[in-house]
């Protein structure tokens, strides 16, 4: 989308701003990007505004001033949106203000995808008798060009709304049909529409720098004057979750919080109205009581208090342990901030860091019966993370047919306990730090310390496992990859087995390694059992690890979920798709190089979808790579999806092209479905795809041999489809989740019949 100039309108829903509308206008004539259309609509104002409006418009052709009646902010911005003619919107309020650069940076984002919101920090601006003052305000501690969507981040809906940072593209909210909520004076109709907006976009790209002045002064820094305003937003929030996202419980959880939020203003500084009590209680009753725990104090105690919920012994414990830890971080950002303010002029403060100690309380089990309790401990808490749903699926199984008694503990935040809670996985928190560190990392000093805070971090969480273990009755231990090791060491000192599953080369294939390899592979050979995912890791493995610890399970896919035995694949307009998130080493440029290199040879119009997201960097090289060789209309970014399958469903072939894949679950996903698969002749890969039988191998790194087989597929679609169901059938009889779990509680077996004869 190079060279494509785009056409940004600005919307100024302006009542009564006389006093600070020059010094905004000025801030938008002046910018430095100049495709600018700015719709200036006033809104019934009773002061100069009016005349300052028209006054600029004669100035600037890019100025147009509209008189309505007044009807509200909401109001006037639909009014300008209906006027509107740019390709992106923005919204401006008339008594803030821009730094010059703002919309030349923000559409330096579009320069090779048209994302549907384009958004950068701010700052809050004091404009008061006593102070000047500016505060950054970013939200998102994310370098500039990162792309997401709400499914990869959901705390962006935390932040406030803040919709006059952004830029958003008009076909997205012509086609959602998003508009502002209309409703008498300002009232507080940006939450609403941040949350339709945010929770529709498929893309979304972060500007990670201030360019906006938001002005606070005396006269609107305690605006609220009706205490039915927020609690009517809130309202209109829940209806549009509902009717957007029903099923996303991160979305609905922050909702919850902002609601507690505003009615704890509320119930702080007004004398709320018995209706808007009512009303406040109504909102609240609807919060899933179960989700408590992840609330603040402050969110507990409202919550409490309206409902005239009364906490018991361990619930009042939980609360003061909150408050504490309240207490502490209220008096360490205060510290903070003094230290700053100290030493901002001597330029050589930096950064504080403070780790603080999860809630320290016993984890307590039911009461054990006859079944295996095995212990399940991932490495991280990601959804997306293949690792972890791999970990539920086994974990699935195994409960089902074998009757095991899982339980998971995590090692920070994240939204993989949404898959715990979707299959009635029980877990808990035991805060950790992995021993993995890049490849290139420079050792120095630095690094050491880095390294020795974190061992002193992780004494904690082994001394909780085994408390764990001890007091729960568990039988195995289960360890989920090669990146943690502090339920390793608990085990062993409490004298459980332990299983250790490596599903990752590491330095091959993700570039990262121990920070101590050799004592790292010590601690891996004290395994009861090490099973590798894949001959390839197995074989790396047997290097390390003692034979007779050492087994080979292959990993398993879920098949009802992926198995589509009457799909045939091209039949209509080919789509060619890539599963998996933007990293330099999982192929995705050498897959769109092969594509780029014979777009003209291939017979017929197709499709290219990319599913994932990850490194922008990356994402922008396949963009440049598809605008350059003129094919750039032909490729769909989807972003993250929770319905992987129904993508594979509806394309026909599918790639794997990363250097060293340690199995490859988007290849067995792929072939499970019916897609023919192209894969690089590598690693896991060349292990699951039989070359010329099951799908295609090519010459790793050999972007012009993919593109030949490629053309070859597509040329010859009868043996393509042949191809593709053999590679299905092969899947249905080996890759399975239930053929993966037969065979990790074979591992299993082997170990309990042990323990048992030695007892």
């Amino acid at each position: 989308m190079t060279g494509i100039e785009i056409l940004v309108t600005i919307i100024v829903p302006v009542y009564n701003a006389g006093k600070y509308l020059k010094e905004c206008l000025d801030s938008l004539v002046s910018q430095t990007y100049a495709s600018l259309e700015i719709i200036c609509v006033n809104d019934g104002s009773t002061d100069r505004s009016s005349e300052i409006l028209k006054e600029y418009a004669e100035k600037d052709g890019r100025i147009k001033a509209f008189d309505k009646e007044n009807g509200g902010y909401g109001s006037a911005v639909n009014f300008g949106l209906e006027k509107a003619k740019g390709d992106y919107i923005a919204i401006v309020e008339p008594d803030d203000f821009l730094d010059a650069t703002m919309y030349e940076k923000l559409v330096s984002g579009l320069k090779h995808h048209h994302h549907d919101i384009v958004k950068c920090g701010y700052y809050e601006f004091f404009d008061l008798d006593n102070r000047k003052e500016k505060i950054a305000r970013l939200g998102m501690n994310r370098k500039t060009g990162y792309i997401f969507n709400i499914g990869d981040n959901h705390r962006i809906l935390r932040i406030h709304p803040s919709v006059w940072s952004c830029i958003y593209k008009r076909s997205f909210l012509d086609s959602k049909k998003i508009r502002m909520k209309e409703v008498k004076g300002a009232g507080w109709v940006d939450n609403p529409f941040m949350f339709e907006t945010v929770c529709q976009a498929e893309t979304i790209y972060w500007v990670n720098e201030p360019l906006y002045f938001y002005r606070q002064t005396a006269d609107n820094s305690s605006n609220l004057k009706d205490c039915s305003i927020p609690l009517d937003r809130m309202k209109d929030i829940y209806e549009i979750i509902e009717r957007v996202c029903p099923n996303d419980k991160e979305a609905i959880f922050e909702a919850d919080k902002r609601l507690l939020l505003y009615v704890g203003k509320i119930d702080r500084n007004f004398n709320t109205r018995s209706e808007d009590r009512e009303k406040a209680t109504k909102l609240i009753s609807q919060i899933d009581s179960k989700e408590w725990k992840r609330f603040s104090y402050n969110e507990i105690k409202i919550y409490n208090k309206y409902l005239g919920h009364k906490e018991n012994s361990a619930e009042k414990l939980i609360l003061k342990a909150k408050r504490l830890k309240g207490s502490i971080v209220s008096r360490i950002r205060s510290l903070t901030n003094r230290i700053k303010s100290s030493y901002k002029r001597r330029g050589f403060f930096r950064s504080v860091r403070f780790v603080l100690k999860k809630d320290s309380e016993v984890i307590t089990l039911p009461e054990k019966d006859s079944r295996t309790r095995v212990l399940f401990v991932p490495s991280d808490n990601k959804k997306t993370s293949g690792a972890f749903i791999s970990m539920v699926y086994l974990i699935k199984n195994l409960r089902y047919k074998y009757n095991i008694d899982p339980f998971v503990i995590l090692p920070n935040n994240g939204n993989g306990e949404e898959l715990l809670k979707d299959n009635g996985i029980s877990y808990a928190y035991v805060r950790s730090s992995d021993w993995v560190v890049p490849l290139n990392i420079k050792r120095d000093l630095r690094f050491y310390l880095n390294v020795l805070r974190k061992i002193r971090y992780n004494r904690t969480a082994i001394k909780r496992i085994e408390d764990l273990i001890k007091q729960n009755g568990i039988d195995l231990v289960h360890i989920n990859t090669s990146y943690s090791y502090v339920a390793a060491v608990a085990a062993e000192r409490t004298g459980i087995p332990f299983v250790w599953h490596i599903r990752e080369f590491l330095e091959e294939d993700q570039g990262n390694t121990l920070w101590d390899r050799e004592k790292g592979y010590r601690v891996m050979n004290k395994a009861t059992k090490v099973i590798a995912i894949s001959q390839s890791i197995f074989e790396k493995m047997s290097a390390h690890i003692d034979s007779d610890r050492l087994e080979l399970v292959y990993n398993g896919i879920d098949a009802k979920k992926f198995y589509m035995p009457e799909k045939q694949i091209l039949k209509e307009k080919p789509i060619l798709i890539y599963v998996g998130g933007f990293e330099k080493y999982k192929g995705q440029v050498e897959f769109s190089k092969a594509v780029a290199s014979i777009n003209s040879r291939i017979k017929g119009d197709f499709e290219i979808w990319f599913v994932g997201t990850g490194k922008a960097e990356v994402r922008d090289e396949t963009e440049r790579i598809f605008t350059e060789a003129g094919m750039i209309s032909k490729v769909r970014y989807l972003g993250y999806r929770k319905d992987v399958e129904n993508c594979f469903a509806l394309s026909d072939i599918s790639f794997t092209c990363a250097g060293a894949e340690a199995f490859g679950r988007t290849t067995v996903e792929a072939m499970l479905c019916g897609n023919l698969v192209i894969g690089a002749d590598t690693a896991g890969t060349k292990e699951l795809i039989i070359n010329g039988e099951t799908g295609y191998l090519y010459k790793s790194g050999d972007y012009k041999n993919l593109a030949e087989i490629l053309l070859k597929a597509l040329e010859n679609k009868e043996e393509s489809r042949k191809l593709a169901a053999a590679g299905r059938s092969y899947m249905m009889d080996n890759m399975t989740a239930e053929i993966n779990a037969d065979n990790v509680y074979g591992v299993y077996e082997k170990i309990l019949r042990k323990v048992h004869s030695d007892h």
